[in-house]
């Protein structure tokens, strides 16, 4: 039988675990990244293309700029086993996800 203390405790655990079922079922676009890696200083933008270029996504200059070459790494970063295998545990909130996104390579974390 349920009691009303029970109750109170179980419900807000259900509404935690279904946001944070919710939160990995989306997986993170590359239109997010591009917006987090357009705010960001030239340094880390250029960090993060060295990143991608390292492990052979990126084979474009790395100037620090947005183009069709960047957009397609992150593309092919996103689909990777590798990336879907960490983003698939993330229980952080979507921006931080597209932050760890966008630095995904540059991060001991995920080796």
């Amino acid at each position: 039988m349920i009691n009303r203390r029970t109750l109170l405790i179980a419900a807000p655990a259900a509404v935690l675990a279904a946001g944070t079922a919710s939160a990995q079922s989306a997986g993170v676009t590359v239109e997010e990244v591009r917006a987090v890696f357009d705010q960001r200083p030239i340094d880390t933008r250029r960090m993060a293309q060295q990143g991608l270029k390292a492990e052979g996504y990126y084979t474009g200059a790395i100037d620090g700029a947005w183009g069709p070459g960047t957009a397609a790494a992150y593309r092919a970063l996103i689909a990777s086993a590798r990336y879907q295998r960490h983003a698939s545990r993330w229980t952080w909130s979507r921006d931080v996800q597209v932050i760890e996104t966008l630095l995904f390579l540059n991060s001991d974390a995920y080796l």
